[in-house]
């Protein structure tokens, strides 16, 4: 009827088809970009499809808090820390967009258990997330309010440790157990028992250690967040664009993702909001533009996510005030995606914001940002792989200057003590889970508070000793309270595993409340040794504290046990006003008790018995001499023993933060002399300067002949003959500018044969040797003064050093008057240039050769002979080197000790005390030959480590920390000299130097170099002697690896009063039937589900379960056989676990170096 054609009739169908389609197709994209554009939380940008023209951005904002560093954890809970979790939890309350991260356990749990049942402030303002079912939680507690947050995610906890320990210095047992007890804390709080982090968050300590991925990997951990890695690591990851990469400990071993931070944790000053300061939203926005740049810097290519820290340290303690601020940047800068500001209106585009920015801001958590960038980038194998460690740490240029490796070594009693209280509370919770004792709520709380008191040590500012002195105080008193605390949780399960009736034991209290160390005071008292490791011990010593007429016995065979008196310790020879040992106690002997067959994890009882009338001669027949000591003492000074030779030495720095060392870092022999030469060279050039201009104002150059001179060369006197005095022909007077005229247009033949009349005057050697003797001198004098003790003194040497610029000023003055009174003045700005560049090439180049410039014997003050006395556990002989009554100069003393009782290591001890800017080290090279490298312990296997010009040309660009052993080889195949620390000297510097291996002793270094501890020197100082214990042995490293678990777990005695043989049921106790196999090290036991388990065998836990942490000390090379026979599984383990109830693994089977699991569903026992 409408005359349409049927072509026309289907093209108009055709064509409403295709429209319809279209329609349909752009329903889809605004329904898929609605819930793309906008989360289940209410944010904007969240799931929004992020692409390489408008990458995302993801904002975590958090506040970094050190429990200890320029003040005391308690000064930090009140001053800032309980406010800033306040503030925080309020900001992202009030808005769903928010988010908020935070980092470790001390500072949280501790605010949640003050605070956590108070009611919010009345301002307190709760916005549920879309599609959230409203409760307002501000009506409940804080507590209350924090757990909804973690639900929704608004908040998040990253780390979850007790505190952010350093991994160069606390050994993988402590860090794993410092973990337990920090995310075991939180879920407890959280009011979920299977709550774990997945992220940890190492974001400041001085490095990162080899075991890392292999024991957060174990603990359950998928990601890590690093910061401090080398330098020119940094650069390199970045160019290379492995700033996210896979980290693990060997080619097949377990791997962890770990995202590199691009910058430090903390934003530029420019964004860095604080309180209601005025902002120049300009550069501010600048500022952002470039920091969202750098984030993706070193990010795979085609990464459309970042991640960038907002916050500092202790920031955000106005956290409503800080949010907002940055809101109004974001909403300023614009960009489709950008999280805009809850009830504010503005969208991207407002005619308030500032140049559009192609980056999409979204405030998120590291948590969620890994999550999404799982999605984007799918399988993780495609990250690329790196293995070992990021030690050690150098955060500037020259790297071989700026080598954090001073923490290794200062305050090394604070160390001793963070580390005997840390094993003290891991032993004392594994025995009381093996005890049963660990479940009774009260025996769990002490468990709890000694292990948050003692791990609070291990913080990466604590026991690197980077604090000031009153914070160490602080950190030691903490260290003194875990210890007893432990004691007391020592003391009650052994109790309970002897089935002694009373409960009555040592260590119920802070230090100064309870009985300190074990003690044998009347017949009847008892004592229980405690052995924390799985194996059977057949030789151990414990140290008591006895009264003078009583005898040890052991209560399983009544023998007599021996003993011996400990003697005075050295460093109260040369620091008399040392505090005084917590062991030292009037009236009582201070005793070493050798004992034998210690069973696994076991218990043994000692009992006091009244002495019989001859046993003082006993007593006196220690103090008599050895015939054959175990140590000869050379002429030069060296000590030899046990096939290897030893020597003490001391460092001097200058006084000088830019040049000196501190805390943090350790410089270069060269380094410390610098300022020397430039003030020797500049004070050398202005004094011949002022030379040259007096003997000008005294007319010695008038007209005349003189005048008409021939120019002089540079080795003649002058700078070049431009430079001559000479005047033009005629004699007349003329002004510089017609001289220099006249000169330039002169023939070119002029000076040549001025040139060679001058030449042809006095051989070339003999000028050179004129005018170059002077400076040549000034090197030499300085090579001298600062590195040869046959030529200067000590003090002489130290106050050179220390001195710096003006030491060298004057020698250089003294020298240049010489040289100016030998020329009569005729020297020149020019030779004086050369002279000063001459003279410090020649100091420079002849000291660089010499790596550790300073290195100054201490036999120069003088070796006291030393003595040796003998007795019933050991022989030991005792030597003095240095000034023992002057503190202003180095001090040390060095004790040998040889067991009675079968081949046993030597054990060697050193104190040293060194007195301002100087640092003591000890050398252990093998007597035979020298090595050719170390094989350095990293926690769970060992590194090839030998001096390399390519980490640098210092010694400290060339230290690691020592871990629990070192061996010196000239052939890495072969058994070789091991050193084997005790638990409070493990993780000291080591340097592969003059053949052998240089160890850091004790360091006084009192400059805070530029790190942000900004003390003054005093608050710096040590006043401690500081102690380097180690055992002299031979062997393979599984060999030296099981003797340093066993050092590093030595037994550990806790009185038990009135616990004689009437008193108790058993005189030994052990949960097993055999030892574990000798390659399987037990780390810790548990009667709670610990970090990482996921579950094994059927799934159930009945009866009174036990965790075991283990790990496989076999050598990880074994891994290359790639033979199911090396692997560990639960065949091997059932002799030993077996009889206990049935077992499990996770993993089913552990590798060589590899950590594991084994649950034992225990029988419960009334």
């Amino acid at each position: 009827m409408f005359g349409v054609s049927a072509s026309s009739s289907n093209r108009g169908i055709g064509g409403m088809r295709a429209a319809w389609l279209r329609l349909l197709a752009i329903l889809a994209l605004v329904v898929g970009r609605a819930q793309l554009c906008v989360g289940d939380d209410g944010r904007s940008g969240v799931g929004f499809e992020c692409s390489p023209s408008s990458p995302c951005v993801h904002l975590v904002a958090h506040s970094h808090m050190d429990p200890g560093w320029r003040s005391t954890f308690d000064s930090y809970v009140s001053g800032s820390g309980n406010a800033i979790h306040r503030s925080a939890v309020l900001a992202c309350a009030r808005d769903p967009s928010r988010r908020f991260t935070f980092g470790d356990a001390s500072f949280l749990v501790r605010w949640l258990e003050s605070e956590g049942g108070d009611a919010p402030p009345g301002n307190c303002a709760y916005v549920p997330p879309p599609r959230h079912e409203k409760n307002d939680p501000c009506g409940g507690t804080w507590l209350d309010l924090f757990r909804a947050l973690i639900r929704e995610r608004r908040v998040d906890v990253v780390g979850g440790g007790w505190v952010s320990h350093d991994e160069a210095l606390t050994p993988l047992h402590l860090a794993a157990a410092q973990f337990d007890e920090g995310v075991s804390s939180l879920s407890t709080l959280i009011g979920d028992e299977t709550w774990r982090p997945s992220v940890a968050w190492q974001i400041d300590p001085f490095g990162h250690g080899a075991y890392t991925p292999e024991l957060l990997a174990h603990l359950g951990y998928t990601h890590v967040v690093v910061n401090r890695v080398p330098r020119g690591t940094r650069r390199e990851m970045v160019r290379r664009r492995e700033r996210e990469f896979r980290w693990g400990y060997g080619v097949d071993s377990r791997t962890v993702v770990a995202h590199l931070l691009r910058r430090h944790y903390n934003v530029p000053p420019a964004l860095d909001f604080k309180g209601n300061a005025v902002v120049d939203w300009g550069h501010a926005s600048a500022v952002l533009e470039a920091e969202a740049r750098a984030s993706f810097e070193g990010l795979r290519r085609g990464s459309v996510r970042s991640m960038m820290l907002v916050g500092d340290d202790f920031r955000f303690q106005d956290a409503g005030s800080t949010f907002g601020a940055w809101e109004d940047l974001l909403g300023r800068v614009g960009g489709v995606g950008t999280m805009v500001p809850s009830g504010t209106g503005r969208r991207a585009g407002s005619p308030r914001r500032l140049k559009k920015s192609a980056f999409r801001f979204i405030w998120s958590t590291p948590s969620e940002y890994f999550a999404l960038s799982a999605a984007d980038r799918g399988d993780a194998d495609t990250l690329p792989k790196r293995q070992g460690s990021f030690l050690p740490y150098a955060d500037n240029w020259p790297v071989s200057e700026n080598t954090w490796v001073g923490s290794y070594v200062h305050r090394r009693e604070l160390k001793r003590w963070v580390m005997a209280s840390a094993t003290a509370a891991l032993d004392a919770g594994s025995l009381a889970a093996l005890a049963n004792v660990a479940t009774k709520k009260a025996t769990a709380v002490k468990i709890s508070d000694a292990a948050r008191a003692a791990y609070l040590g291990l913080h990466h500012d604590a026991i690197t000793g980077t604090c000031t002195t009153p914070v160490s105080d602080d950190f030691m008193r903490w260290a003194d309270k875990g210890e007893a605390m432990s004691r007391s949780v020592t003391g009650d399960a052994a109790v309970s595993a002897l089935g002694c009736a009373s409960s009555s034991v040592g260590g119920t209290g802070a230090r100064g409340k309870d009985d300190g160390p074990a003690r044998l005071l009347r017949p009847g008292d008892g004592v229980a040794v405690h052995n924390p490791t799985g194996w059977m011990l057949p030789y151990a010593e414990v140290r008591l504290l006895t009264g003078r007429r009583v005898d040890v016995v052991d209560a399983r065979d009544g023998r007599r046990v021996p003993t011996q008196e400990r003697r005075a310790s050295p460093g109260t020879t040369f620091a008399p006003g040392m505090r005084k040992s917590r062991d030292d106690e009037e009236g009582l002997l201070d005793v070493v008790v050798a004992l034998t067959d210690l069973p696994p994890l076991g218990l043994v009882r000692l009992v006091a018995v009244a002495r019989a009338e001859h046993a003082d001669d006993d007593r006196r027949a220690a103090k008599t001499p050895r015939r054959d000591p175990p140590v000869t003492f050379e002429s030069d000074g060296a000590v030899a023993l046990g096939g290897a030779k030893m020597s003490i030495a001391s460092i001097t720095s200058p006084a000088d933060e830019r040049f000196g060392d501190g805390p943090y870092v350790s410089r270069s022999g060269v380094w410390h002399v610098v300022p020397v030469i430039l003030g020797a060279a500049v004070c050398f050039v202005n004094v011949t300067i002022a030379a040259w201009v007096t003997m000008r104002a005294m007319g010695r150059r008038r007209g005349g002949q003189s005048a008409r001179r021939r120019p002089r060369g540079l080795l003649d006197g002058t700078s070049s003959p431009l430079k001559s005095k000479a005047r033009p022909r005629g004699g007349a007077r003329t002004s510089w500018s017609a001289m220099f005229a006249s000169r330039a247009v002169r023939k070119h033949g002029r000076y040549v044969s001025l040139a060679e009349r001058s030449t042809a005057s006095k051989p070339l050697s003999k000028r050179v040797a004129r005018r170059f003797a002077a400076p040549i001198a000034v090197g030499v004098i300085l090579v001298f003064v600062t590195h040869s003790t046959a030529m200067v003194s000590d003090a002489t040497h130290a106050a050179v050093v220390r001195g710096g610029y003006h030491s060298g000023a004057w020698i250089g003055g003294v020298v240049a008057v010489a040289n100016a009174v030998r020329n009569k003045g005729k020297g020149t700005i020019g030779g004086a240039v050369v002279s000063a560049v001459v003279s410090a090439s020649v100091a420079f180049l002849t000291l660089s050769r010499a790596p550790s410039l300073s290195f100054r014997t201490l036999v120069g003050h003088g070796l006291i002979a030393p003595r040796c006395f003998a007795g019933d556990v050991y022989t030991e002989c005792i030597a003095r080197f240095g000034a023992v009554a002057d503190r202003t100069l180095p001090s040390a003393a060095l004790t040998v000790r040889e067991r009675v009782l079968g081949p046993w290591p030597l054990e060697v001890e050193w104190t040293a005390l060194a007195p301002e800017d100087v640092e003591i080290v000890a050398r252990v090279s093998p007597s035979t030959q020298p090595a050719r490298g170390l094989r350095v312990d990293d926690g769970v296997g060992v590194i090839a480590h030998a001096w390399s010009s390519s980490r640098g040309w210092s010694t400290a660009a060339n230290q690691v920390p020592s871990g629990g052993f070192v061996s010196l080889a000239s052939d890495t195949k072969a058994d070789s000299i091991g050193i084997v620390f005790s638990p409070g000297s493990a993780a000291t510097s080591v340097a592969h130097l003059g053949g052998g291996a240089q160890l850091g002793v004790h360091r006084q270094a009192s400059n805070d170099d530029g790190h942000g501890l900004g003390a003054s020197r005093n608050a710096l100082t040590d006043e401690y002697p500081g102690t380097l214990s180690f055992r002299v042995a031979s062997g393979a490293p599984s060999q030296l690896r099981r003797l340093a678990a066993e050092n590093a777990r030595p037994p550990v005695a806790v009185s038990i009063h009135g616990g004689s043989t009437s008193t108790c049921e058993r005189a030994e106790w052990s949960p097993m039937d055999e030892p574990m196999p000798a390659h399987v090290e037990v780390l810790a036991v548990s009667s709670r589900v610990p970090v990482g388990w996921t579950g094994g065998g059927d799934g159930s836990l009945s009866g009174c379960p036990l965790w075991f942490r283990v790990r496989d000390i076999r050598d990880v090379d074994l891994r290359a056989r790639d033979v199911d026979e090396t692997d560990t599984g639960v065949g091997s383990l059932e002799g030993s676990l077996g009889s206990m109830g049935r077992i499990y693994m996770q993993p089913e089977s552990l590798r060589p170096g590899e950590i594991g699991y084994v649950l034992v569903q225990r029988r419960c026992e009334r």
